[in-house]
């Protein structure tokens, strides 16, 4: 940037449109915050941050596309790699669906015609209903649905559609549950939670659970929290499934551990396969530290821990005895009968 302010003497009509594509909120406004840094520590023109500040434009982004990862089917791959002419290692699979959200001044439509070449980009000047949208409805959806849905037997979201107890699950949790919470039209809710469906669906992509399990703690509480206490505020109840899938997180991480590894807690699922747990290890450690404890008390100290939640969750009225009584439908007749339960 320095190097194009020096070579047009800081004209104000040089200034750039830079899309931030990193996976965090507001994405655009942290850069030019990380950009303003870079100046002040390298001790650079103030003329140079005020066209910084005034000629460029830092745009908040927001990507929707599943990429499960490399493709691994060989012959695939080696179909590809022929039609390319080359060999590329970082080939990956994703689904035809696509969509980004570029936060910025209507005229951005213009400068960058993507409309115009058909690509599903939409210019808002806010992108975070977008983000709600995504984040509660598709990494919801995964992140309630895939920890009791692999305990249950399932290993890819695939076949979890195509089970229609688990399904059940997943769209009541989507239409009953989570969208009641969100600001955004109903229908245009529902129209993507329909896209959502059939993208989780597609015969060509084998997301793995395991997967997607990854860092569950986190993302339970950036993705299904929110619209467990958004429900609970607005209708005075707790929401079925959402609260399940905090029992099904619970049995997923702390209720079949054989032994703490580097970086991972080794466990067992019912039906015998060997998976692996893998999050902070601090939030490992934890589980770790409580392996034997009794299924109520576990629950407890779960939802008393507020490095994980962020508050007590004992305190949401209802939530620790519904949990206790889902765990104990998990341990006691399997996580598909509590799937079952909450239909």
């Amino acid at each position: 940037m320095y190097e194009r302010y020096t070579a047009f003497s800081g004209d104000a009509g040089k200034g750039l449109v830079i899309l931030s594509c990193e996976l965090i909120d507001n994405n655009g406004r942290e850069l030019a915050v990380c950009v303003d840094r870079h100046i002040a520590g390298w001790a650079l023109p103030a003329g140079f941050a005020s066209w910084v500040k005034n000629s460029c434009v830092f745009c908040s982004t927001l990507v929707d596309r599943i990429v499960p990862g490399r493709i691994r089917d060989a012959v695939a791959a080696a179909k590809i790699e022929e039609e390319l002419g080359y060999q590329d290692k970082l080939l990956d699979v994703g689904e035809v669906f696509g969509f980004w959200v570029i936060e910025g001044p209507q005229s951005l439509a213009g400068e960058l015609p993507f409309a115009k070449a058909g690509l599903p980009v939409i210019f808002t000047d806010d992108v975070a209903p977008y983000k709600k949208r995504k984040v509660r409805i598709l990494n919801g959806a995964h992140t309630s649905m895939v920890l009791g849905a692999y305990l249950a037997g399932q290993n890819i979201v695939r076949g979890c559609m195509q089970d229609e107890v688990i399904r059940g699950f997943m769209n009541k949790a989507i239409y009953e549950e989570i969208i009641p919470t969100l600001p955004l039209p109903k229908g245009e809710l529902e129209e993507f939670a329909a896209a959502v469906a059939d993208r989780f669906n597609n015969p060509f992509v084998d997301h793995e659970l395991l997967s997607i399990s990854l860092n569950s703690t986190s993302k339970w509480r950036a993705r299904v929290q929110p619209s467990l206490e958004g429900y609970l505020e607005e209708k005075g109840s707790l929401p079925r499934c959402l609260a399940m899938s905090l029992a099904a997180l619970i049995a997923f991480y702390g209720c079949y551990i054989e032994a703490r590894e580097e970086n991972a807690l080794a466990c067992r699922r019912p039906a015998g396969d060997a998976y692996r747990v893998m999050d902070d290890a601090w939030v490992l450690d934890f589980y770790w530290q409580h392996k034997g404890s009794a299924p109520g008390a576990l629950v407890e100290a779960v939802l008393k821990n507020e490095g994980m939640w962020g508050r007590d969750l004992t305190a949401l009225p209802g939530l620790a005895e519904t949990v206790k009584a889902d765990l104990a439908i998990i341990l006691e007749k399997g996580a598909y009968e509590a799937y079952r339960s909450c239909l």
